[in-house]
């Protein structure tokens, strides 16, 4: 199956708060592609994933704001992904700093970008872990109870007192 666009040019509009130029228009299905192939890379879905799901409003919203972002910078001069740019003129110096993950000319996902999807997709659930080595009782005469870093009940690897008598 085709790729399923994770935004449109009028999302990418709503994030820039103004109509696309025309090289904008003419080049926005590209960005939005390769900006939705990296969003489902992220979520670990597949190409064809929401061509029968609802395409999530904060998966929209981020797929835009990635290309959004490509048109912002570009006619300011800026290499998509800058964070920091600067210049001297003597003796000829100059430096740029990219945002992590920015990729030179394409979209990128930012930290809030990628929180968002986690958010959005479910990837942030609370859990806890078991800290003890089991749940049973170890025999009052367990090696453990008497400061041993083993085991000499077998609860262990059994889950009860498998060797001697209680």
């Amino acid at each position: 199956m085709a790729l399923t666009p994770l935004a449109q040019s009028a999302d990418v509009a709503a994030r820039l708060r103004r109509a696309l130029t025309t090289a904008e228009a003419d080049g926005v299905d590209d960005l939005v592609e390769e900006a939705s192939v990296k969003v489902l890379a992220h979520i670990g879905k597949g190409e064809d994933y929401f061509a029968t799901v609802d395409i999530p409003t904060t998966v929209k919203i981020v797929t835009s704001r990635m290309v959004a972002r490509v048109f912002e910078q570009a006619p300011a001069g800026v290499i998509p992904g800058t964070q920091q740019a600067g210049k001297t003129t003597g003796p000829f110096s100059t430096q740029t700093t990219f945002i992590n993950g920015a990729s030179s000319g394409g979209p990128w996902l930012t930290r809030s970008d990628r929180a968002d999807l986690d958010n959005a997709m479910g990837a942030n659930k609370v859990f806890g872990v078991d800290t003890l080595a089991s749940s049973s009782i170890h025999a009052e005469w367990c090696a453990l109870n008497f400061g041993a870093l083993y085991c000499s009940c077998g609860v262990d690897i059994a889950g009860s007192i498998i060797f001697g008598t209680e």
